[in-house]
């Protein structure tokens, strides 16, 4: 999947996680995003689980993702629809 080998788990793998758990969470419905906004706080290591976690936001469509390694937050994705 990537052309080097890495440390932690890269962002971009972070950012399919979080598609896949706001698609499972709106699902039978669909996400269409028209904007995304992702904040990395620190590394996902690979020898710790990472929980995401998906929560509806007060838009419509729109859902935040969070993944928590340790206990403490490790990134945020916000898919947002405007309204």
């Amino acid at each position: 999947m990537f052309d080097h080998p890495v440390d932690h788990v890269p962002g971009l793998a972070l950012l399919e996680a979080a598609d896949q758990a706001a698609r499972a969470l709106l699902s039978p419905a669909s996400l269409a995003p028209t904007a995304i906004e992702a904040t990395y706080w620190r590394y996902v290591e690979f020898d710790q689980p990472c929980r995401i976690e998906a929560e509806s936001l007060a838009e419509p469509g729109s859902v935040r993702v969070t993944g928590v390694q340790e206990g403490e937050p490790a990134f945020r994705v916000d898919f947002r629809t405007g309204g």
